[in-house]
């Protein structure tokens, strides 16, 4: 990340602002300008495009607007928490990039301007108890384009949870055909795809969360036993086709959590983590 890129940072066009003052790297923190504009950049490393430059910097209509610049802040966030939400995006070793990391559309017959990637966690160790593989699409054209690889077939690939919720109306477009393995991104469009695990296993998963809770000694024996009880619930409704009823038992098992919290028998931090994980769980149920 490069200082002021959430912000729209122009530098007025400056190639190399290393010794440009604040003039031309000035960052507005207030979200109403980007510094577009300010003059003619530094002799230097821009002269030659003097010519080329001078028009664009005093075209008003090329000058971001307040709420231009928040909604890229926005996105920018969007982008960090999908980096944030798995460890495939955060591999250590060349060994695990070797073993895990694929690019698709390459040779001969690639489609240009379309970057296709493929993390998988379904080989050596397990970094990510929730997704089993992750889909990148680098949309650099102008329109939409559509990519169809067998290995895509049958993968229960949806928009990261991330990207649904964007207040990028674009990026919600992108779609993925299980059946023919293809994604669809529009043009000029970073789509995150994931193949989650079953929702069932996501419940087990919290369930083990809370079981080392209690075995660490933060949180006592019949509160792990009643919010066991109600994810259990939730799971068997979920197995008998009654989403409705489950999503009733997460509520009440959030709502149980934050009474705990305000009862000083579970710490405010590993309560919120635990609602943050019922949601998630919530929020599946919810859109399948």
């Amino acid at each position: 990340m490069h200082a002021g890129s959430d912000l729209l940072r122009s530098k007025s066009l400056d190639r190399d602002s290393f010794n440009s003052g604040d003039w031309f790297n000035r960052l507005d923190f207030t979200y109403q300008a980007n510094n577009w504009g300010v003059g003619l950049p530094v002799a230097g490393k821009n002269q030659d495009n003097w010519g080329i430059m001078a028009p664009l910097l005093a075209n008003p209509d090329l000058m971001p607007e307040a709420g231009d610049i928040e909604l890229m802040a926005a996105l920018y966030q969007d982008w960090l928490a999908i980096r944030d939400s798995s460890e495939l995006f955060r591999l250590e070793t060349a060994v695990d990039v070797q073993e895990r990391v694929v690019f698709h559309n390459v040779g001969t017959a690639q489609l240009p301007g379309l970057i296709v990637m493929t993390i998988s966690d379904e080989t050596a160790t397990d970094l990510d108890p929730l997704h089993e593989m992750i889909v990148v699409v680098i949309n650099a054209n102008d329109e939409a384009q559509s990519f169809t690889d067998a290995d895509l077939v049958d993968l229960e690939l949806v928009l990261h949870p991330v990207l649904a919720d964007s207040l990028d109306a674009v990026v919600k477009t992108s779609s993925f055909d299980a059946a023919a393995g293809t994604v669809t991104v529009p043009g000029r469009t970073t789509a995150v795809f994931v193949e989650q695990i079953p929702v069932t296993e996501q419940i087990d998963l919290l369930i083990d969360k809370m079981e080392q809770l209690y075995q660490d000694g933060e949180m006592r024996w019949a509160d792990y036993r009643l919010l066991k009880l109600r994810l259990q619930l939730t799971k068997r409704f979920l197995e008998r086709g009654r989403e409705h009823v489950a999503i009733r038992q997460l509520n009440i098992f959030n709502r149980h959590v934050n009474l705990l919290v305000r009862w000083d028998r579970l710490d405010a931090a590993i309560g919120a983590e635990l609602v943050e994980d019922a949601n998630a769980i919530l929020d599946r149920i919810k859109n399948q």
